[in-house]
């Protein structure tokens, strides 16, 4: 019913607004739950850390397409749950769900990232080659950021040295990349490399330069 759709919506902006309550009250009224309002309620309850409520949810829908699963491993990506989230993705590709939409890769590339864990990373690498999205942007992206938090530097060098278009998230995962990992020179190069491309710099680039400077004693460096 129209009804039903408003009330869809309205479980939507709750959960998004980190109001469960309110969202779970309004789910509670819905006569027939669809699967956006379920799949709402699971995002909320997987972002919030109430890793329990979501997975029950998620368990108890009839239908779920690959946005259901999306938002619950982005969700517990969110929340710092990267083992349930790696979990979730394991049992989803068991289901053969088919990857149709990046997004929920690039959620479980930033799992391993938090985990650091590589041999996991390579494999959804992979994976991102397999299906032929390692052209994506905000995937290669990740996958800079993922490598470099597991201290393969070379892997990460090598995926940026390959992309086509770069922005300011690809050069600042490697310069960070750099920095935390005592290449302090190549992080400042890196940097003026970037600034001659055009590409503005972030505070996250400056927060990466001034650890890099501060590493290996560039103070006047590192005031510039």
């Amino acid at each position: 019913s129209n009804d039903d759709v408003v009330k869809s919506s309205m479980v939507d902006m709750y959960a998004k607004c980190g109001f469960l309550d309110s969202a779970k009250s309004v789910f509670d009224s819905i006569k027939s739950k669809n699967t956006i309002s379920c799949t709402a309620m699971v995002s909320g309850y997987a972002k919030s850390g109430r890793k329990e409520k979501a997975l029950e949810l998620f368990r108890e829908m009839p239908v779920k397409n690959l946005y259901c699963w999306t938002a619950l491993i982005s969700g517990f990506v969110q929340s710092g749950k990267g083992l349930e989230a790696f979990s979730v993705f394991t049992e989803m590709r068991r289901e053969r769900v088919d990857i149709l939409d990046p997004l929920v890769l690039s959620s479980i590339v930033g799992a391993c990232a938090n985990l650091a864990a590589s041999i996991a990373g390579r494999q959804v690498h992979g994976l991102v080659i397999a299906l032929g999205f390692d052209s994506c942007l905000f995937i290669s992206n990740a996958l800079i950021d993922m490598y470099a938090k597991c201290s393969d530097i070379v892997a990460a060098k090598g995926i940026f040295s390959r992309m086509r278009h770069r922005d300011v998230v690809s050069w600042t995962s490697l310069i960070v990349g750099m920095a935390q990992h005592g290449r302090a020179e190549k992080a400042l190069a890196l940097y003026d490399e970037m600034v001659s491309h055009g590409v503005k710099p972030n505070e996250v680039t400056f927060v990466g330069l001034i650890y890099a400077c501060s590493h290996v004693g560039f103070v006047a460096k590192g005031r510039e």
